[in-house]
């Protein structure tokens, strides 16, 4: 059968033929209408959002992911290595962080000598934060061991004003979920985090581990 022999439709000639994908944009594979006024883009709306998604939250999907499965076989993980997919998406989360950004500029600030280092507690899911920080926040949270040392190195150029500094970060937590509650959280963060996280933990369907990673970067201030 021909795809543009409209004869089995019997409207040979009649305007109908002469465009017969005119309802979806010419794009019958991408658009649709299913109530014959607006066509729909789904198929690429769907697949943008679900990229868009997957790409925003990689590291809370990957963290998520290794609770259901590799967990049950390693329960002490470090994600520092380069071919670590988790630590690679979290190292790049950790230098993008808004979180981190303002503790290293507040550690400059403090700086008397070359170095400063110093080890406290980190809070993805306070105050400003980016969409990295977003992600850091699903997959972190709250971490009570976050060591942050600041070395300046010198100018970044001769005809730049800015300094480089070399970012040490050695970060560990422990994986799991503690129960949500509306009046705290609200109701749809809690309806999520208890569905998704908090009761399959306790049912044993995910499993609590304990992960630590240690990231060096160039900072320019």
């Amino acid at each position: 059968m021909n795809g543009d022999d409209v004869a089995f439709l019997g409207i040979a000639g009649a305007v109908l033929s002469c465009n017969l994908f005119a309802y979806c944009y010419n794009a019958p594979l991408f658009f649709a209408d299913y109530f014959g006024k607006i066509p729909q883009a789904i198929v690429v709306i769907t697949r943008i959002c679900a990229a868009l998604f997957v790409s925003t939250f990689a590291l809370s999907i990957a963290m998520y992911a290794y609770a259901t499965i590799g967990a049950g076989f390693d329960n002490n993980i470090d994600i520092s290595s380069w071919w670590n997919p988790i630590g690679n998406l979290m190292k790049n989360r950790l230098e993008n962080s808004k979180h981190i950004e303002e503790r290293i500029k507040s550690y400059i600030r403090h700086m008397s000598k070359k170095t400063y280092s110093k080890k406290e507690h980190i809070n993805f899911g306070s105050g400003k934060k980016n969409m990295k920080d977003m992600d850091l926040w699903l997959s972190v949270g709250n971490a009570s061991n976050c060591k942050l040392t600041v070395t300046k190195k010198g100018k970044k150029s001769w005809f730049s004003s800015k300094y480089a500094y070399k970012i040490k970060i050695e970060l560990s937590d422990l994986y799991d979920f503690e129960k949500f509650s509306i009046e705290k959280n609200g109701l749809i963060i809690t309806a999520i985090n208890n569905a998704l996280g908090y009761y399959p933990m306790n049912w044993g369907i995910l499993k609590s581990y304990n992960w630590k990673i240690k990231h060096e970067f160039n900072y320019y201030y």
